[in-house]
């Protein structure tokens, strides 16, 4: 990732060399003056379709800019030149703070209609930078192939999402129970107690245990009327 501080140690030192005001840079680049105040903390960065209008206002090199020559210099450099082609989703991570969600998006579409592998480390890295309903969508897509990447982005997505999932995977009778329970922190209580009611019914004693205490105060009370049925 970039190092936010080093760019924001180059913003500031130029537009003083420049003689600039936070405010005259703001203008200038037809941005806020929080925006241009956040960047010279280090609490964000400018988006990179802006990187060369910035470094145009602030007579300096891209490499000025984010520090010496490097790699994700030389991916910024290509995104820049609309040669999203050469790039790959592990580039696009190495860079992904200043991306526009739909750029990574895209690209993880791509790879995707392309049969490309994406790891759950580099789609990890990329979901906090990703929209929530795309997200969501690329996890349904990717559900019923990789249930162990499913689990890994179940912080980033919607109860409704994994719910949705674990309906489906109790309707088509699946018992990879090792693999569904590691959902049982990011589930409603509601599909949890379907889970455990599926698991009842295939006698599954230890993964009920290790999911029960995720249904609240009431889980142990709804297992014990399941049993006795």
């Amino acid at each position: 990732m970039f190092d936010t501080k080093k760019v924001a140690e180059s913003i500031k030192t130029a537009r003083n060399k420049k003689n600039m005001t936070q405010m005259d840079l703001a203008d200038q680049m037809g941005v806020s003056y929080q925006a241009v105040s956040n960047w010279e903390r280090g609490n964000s960065m400018p988006d990179i379709s802006r990187l060369q209008e910035l470094c145009n206002i602030l007579d300096i090199s891209l490499e000025e800019l984010v520090g010496e020559k490097d790699k994700q210099t030389e991916i910024v450099g290509k995104l820049m030149a609309n040669e999203e082609e050469d790039v790959s989703l592990d580039d696009i991570a190495e860079v992904a703070p200043i991306l526009k969600p739909t750029l990574i998006e895209n690209k993880i579409d791509d790879a995707i209609s392309n049969n490309k592998k994406i790891s759950s480390e580099t789609l990890l890295e990329l979901a906090p930078f990703m929209d929530n309903d795309s997200l969501d969508k690329l996890a349904r897509k990717m559900a019923d192939t990789n249930i162990n990447m499913l689990c890994n982005l179940a912080p980033f997505l919607k109860k409704d999402t994994l719910d949705a999932y674990v309906e489906k995977w109790i309707s088509e009778e699946k018992t990879d129970f090792d693999s569904i329970e590691d959902l049982a922190p990011f589930l409603s209580k509601s599909a949890i107690k379907k889970l455990v009611g599926y698991m009842i019914s295939h006698d599954c004693e230890e993964e009920i245990v290790r999911i029960a205490p995720f249904m609240g105060k009431d889980g142990w009370s709804f297992i014990l009327d399941k049993e006795s049925i």
